[in-house]
Order: C-alpha cells, then sequence, then structure tokens
C-alpha cells in the first residue's frame, strides 16, 4: 500500500478542482444549481459504491463494507453531510472573493489546527513540538499570504 502515501496529495488536488470548478459553474448556474450538480452526481458514484460493495464486498477493504441498520444511526451523524455541504457551496464562494491560493491556504491552516486537537482529543495522539511549530508554520504564512 505505498500508493496511500500520495492520496492526500490527491485529495488536496481534488479539493483545488473541484472548489476551481464549482467557482466556474456558479458563474453560469448560480451556487446552488451548482451544489445540487454536485449532490447529484454524488449519489450516482455512491449508488455505484453500494452495489460494487453488494456485488463484491472482498474488493475493497473493510471500512467500506455495509454494518449495522439505522438501529444505529445517531444524531450527529447528519453533521458530515452540512460539513461536506459547507465546503461544496463555501469553497466556490469564497475563491471568487479571495482567489484560491489564500483560500486553500487558509483551509489548511485549519485543518491543521483541527486535526492536532482531533489526534490530541479523540485519538489519544499526543501533540509534539514538531506538529505545533508545522502548524504554526502554515499560521504566519496564511498571515503572511493575506497581506497586501
Amino acid at each position: 500500500m505505498r500508493w496511500m502515501v500520495l492520496l492526500p496529495g490527491f485529495l488536496g488536488l481534488a479539493a483545488v478542482l473541484q472548489g476551481g470548478l464549482n467557482r466556474q459553474i456558479a458563474g453560469q448556474w448560480g451556487l446552488a444549481a451548482t451544489a445540487l450538480l454536485n449532490i447529484l452526481v454524488l449519489l450516482v458514484a455512491v449508488g455505484a459504491l453500494l452495489a460494487l460493495v453488494r456485488l463484491r464486498p472482498a474488493a475493497l477493504p473493510d471500512l467500506f463494507t455495509l454494518k449495522g441498520g439505522l438501529a444505529q444511526f445517531r444524531w450527529w451523524w447528519i453533521f458530515p453531510g452540512l460539513f461536506g455541504f459547507a465546503l461544496v457551496t463555501g469553497i466556490p464562494y469564497a475563491i471568487s472573493r479571495l482567489g484560491a491560493f489564500p483560500v486553500f491556504l487558509g483551509i489548511l491552516v485549519g485543518q491543521m489546527v483541527t486535526s492536532l486537537a482531533w489526534d490530541a482529543l479523540l485519538e489519544g495522539r499526543p501533540l509534539t513540538a514538531t506538529k505545533v511549530c508545522g502548524a504554526a508554520l502554515a499560521v504566519v504564512a496564511a498571515v503572511l499570504v493575506g497581506r497586501k
């Protein structure tokens, strides 16, 4: 699974391309219609993924397999979908106001700070000086980029 180290970079590429392309589409259709298009494409993609999981469950890692049912549903499970909606609508709007680089640098800073807290509080992974310094450098970079 050496390729796994490339996944975060690909996801970063996908985030910038999604935000930039959504900004372009929103210029033609409006942001609400663009978000709807995203959701429809996502629905088709997830439907294909579910079909693959049902037809060939061994084809994907265990995390993808179907488990449990509605009895396990928790109210807070709606938040990832709301966060996804915020990303699909907020990123193109921010790009239209600020440009792609400052938006994604700001997102990176927010992700670094939040991920430090997540790892420390929820995953039990300790904060290290290296991690904190890296996050601080990202904050400094965001401030420098934001200056005119």
